[in-house]
């Protein structure tokens, strides 16, 4: 069970002795100039023969497989520091995951460490066409961890939850990757399908063979595969999906 927070900052520490690494910079316009791409940021630019996008859904955002992902929020909450005789209560291994059976279920996870030692708990889905969540979606997201975390630790019950946030995926109608040169010298390694690290690890170093001309063979398999079928009306996806992310939480019973 990998951290992806843990993994990533890890990786650009790694990465940074050999290449720039910009956060916070948003890309606001892309020119194309002769055989080169001149990217616009708000303080800056950059200017390079090829681009290749890992931004998951947000390609929509650059124009790119226009109404045909899906972005499906995912919430967590995070428990405030166990004390001592909390920690004793809980019992067990100092960190552990739990991974439900059901794809709708709860995912659990002890960690400890510089932060104390905590109970992460991650449940409720929505569909959110815009990719923007809302307030009220995240109270009642909160309100779900909180009562699956109650009733698998009743004896926890004054342990409160301290942070709660929500996370965009993507996914598309035929569980394929938005991948491929979408552009001219712009290169797609999008749409992880809810696997989020692994996938997305994966789509950045195949689209990344394929950008530097390599010989990889999960080049050939990827371009082999369909593209990310187009979705229906927006009206029937905003109502459809939701109802369908409903009743599959129900039907996950106490897996949730």
């Amino acid at each position: 069970m990998t951290n992806p927070a843990l993994f990533v900052k890890k990786l650009a520490t790694g990465i940074s002795e050999h290449v720039d690494i910009y956060e916070k910079t948003p890309v606001i316009k892309k020119i194309r100039i002769n055989n080169d791409w001149k990217v616009l940021t708000p303080k800056g630019s950059v200017t390079t023969p090829k681009i290749i996008l890992a931004v998951n859904g947000h390609v929509e955002s650059f124009g790119y497989f226009k109404e045909r992902l899906m972005h499906v929020f995912t919430y967590a909450s995070l428990t405030r520091k166990m004390n001592l005789e909390e920690i004793s209560l809980l019992g067990g291994n100092q960190s552990w995951s739990v991974t439900p059976s059901d794809t709708m279920g709860t995912t659990l996870r002890k960690i400890t460490g510089t932060g104390g030692d905590r109970i992460l708990i991650r449940n409720s889905w929505t569909y959110n066409s815009n990719m923007e969540t809302t307030n009220k979606s995240m109270k009642n997201a909160s309100k779900n961890n909180y009562v699956s975390f109650i009733n698998r630790f009743p004896f926890l019950k004054n342990v409160t939850m301290e942070y709660q946030w929500g996370g965009r995926s993507c996914m598309s109608l035929n569980n394929v990757q938005a991948f491929g040169e979408i552009d001219e010298n712009i290169f797609s390694a999008c749409c992880q399908n809810i696997l989020g690290t692994v996938r997305g690890t994966f789509n950045g170093m195949v689209t990344a063979d394929y950008a530097a001309k390599g010989n990889s063979p999960f080049v050939h398999e990827m371009l082999s595969l369909d593209k990310p079928k187009k979705l229906y009306p927006k009206f029937i996806m905003d109502i459809g999906v939701n109802i369908a992310l409903f009743y599959k939480e129900y039907k996950a019973g106490k897996e949730k």
